[in-house]
């Protein structure tokens, strides 16, 4: 990201699971810091997770989502469905929201603001003539048209419902900002970090595809599983979310398979080695273990599933929602690797998926 001039730079997430979508960034921030802007961050977490950023980037606490929470993904198949489920086709949940955003990007001076699926951030600049730069996943970036297609193909009975969410939400748009989805999304810097065979949407113009985001370079001692790979010349590499469905089942596979397995679950309470199977809650240097890793288990996150591609080995994802089972789908298409779930997939599956490694 080329910003010659200093520039006091906010990255902004709404509607990610606390560092699980800023992370990635820290390697950018870093670099936007040295270059002497003033950077920050704006995320909706918790009070003990604000402070896990890199040395000099000020972390703020973001204005909570219109609804923290929004109805299980089970049945959603556009970016306006997703957002009328959390809440933001609600006047009365969006206008305090926006204000507030609002308040913030002005308390702080912020002139150019990074997007990272933060639709009432990006409407907040929008209003106040803040540079933007929208990037993330092709998920979280939707094609600037109306209407929004969808991510998937639905029965000819559904698309009532997609163009009932679109106009919910095109309405409340036009109340608070006086723009439409479509127009928010135009006329600012769309960068994709990921590759467009992984687009939800499939290849298209309109945007930049930059591949993953770069790893931090920030130096820190190795983790005792970064040691423990290393030493044991680890062959599968699992990195889960402690949520994960099915997470029992897949540590009793790993311990089972017969390969040396790192399994890294944030969260997790416990840690163990049983055999060749080592358990840690730590984080490691994910590219540095996939450089001799056979396999990586991962949930389809797009930054390990990219760091995973473009260490050429295969990928087993495990899907948590739906831009992950889309990630998924397209990964089995190109032939770069298979899924497991419980609800759809057998323990012997997961077996042999892991000693074929």
């Amino acid at each position: 990201m080329d910003l010659p001039e200093a520039k006091r730079i906010l990255l902004a997430n709404e509607l990610g699971g606390g560092w699980g979508h800023v992370w990635p960034w820290f390697a950018t921030l870093e670099q936007l810091a040295h270059g002497h802007h003033w950077v920050s961050m704006a995320v909706y977490a918790q009070p003990q997770e604000m402070d896990g950023a890199p040395d000099g980037i000020a972390v703020l606490q973001a204005p909570p989502p219109p609804s923290a929470k929004g109805q299980s993904d089970h049945g959603v198949y556009s970016w306006p469905q997703l957002l009328v489920q959390h809440g933001y086709a609600d006047p009365h949940k969006t206008q305090p929201a926006l204000q507030a955003w609002m308040a913030l990007l002005q308390r702080h001076g912020v002139d150019h603001l990074i997007v990272d699926h933060a639709p009432l951030a990006l409407m907040a600049a929008k209003i106040l003539g803040i540079a933007v730069t929208e990037a993330g996943s092709g998920f979280v970036i939707p094609p600037a048209s109306e209407p929004m297609p969808a991510f998937l193909p639905v029965r000819a009975q559904a698309v009532t419902q997609l163009r009932h969410a679109e106009d919910r939400l095109r309405a409340n748009w036009l109340r608070l900002a006086q723009r439409t989805p479509a127009s928010l999304l135009e006329g600012h810097a769309r960068r994709v970090c990921s590759i467009a065979a992984l687009d939800p949407y499939g290849p298209r113009t309109g945007v930049d595809y930059l591949g993953p985001l770069p790893v931090s370079c920030q130096k820190r001692s190795p983790s005792a599983g970064d040691c423990w790979w290393h030493a044991h010349r680890g062959e599968i590499l699992a990195y889960l979310k402690v949520h994960t469905p099915g997470l029992k089942e897949i540590m009793h596979a790993l311990g089972r398979c017969g390969r040396k397995v790192l399994a890294v679950v944030p969260g997790l309470k416990t840690e163990r080695i049983q055999g060749n199977l080592r358990v840690t809650s730590a984080a490691v240097d994910l590219p540095a273990c996939l450089e001799t890793a056979r396999l990586l288990v991962t949930n389809g996150g797009i930054h390990s599933t990219g760091l995973g591609l473009a260490a050429r080995i295969p990928l087993m994802l495990v899907p948590m929602h739906a831009e992950q089972w889309l990630t998924a789908q397209r990964l089995v298409q190109h032939g770069w690797g298979t899924f497991w779930h419980p609800r759809l997939r057998s323990n012997t599956d997961l077996i042999r998926v892991l000693q074929a490694a």
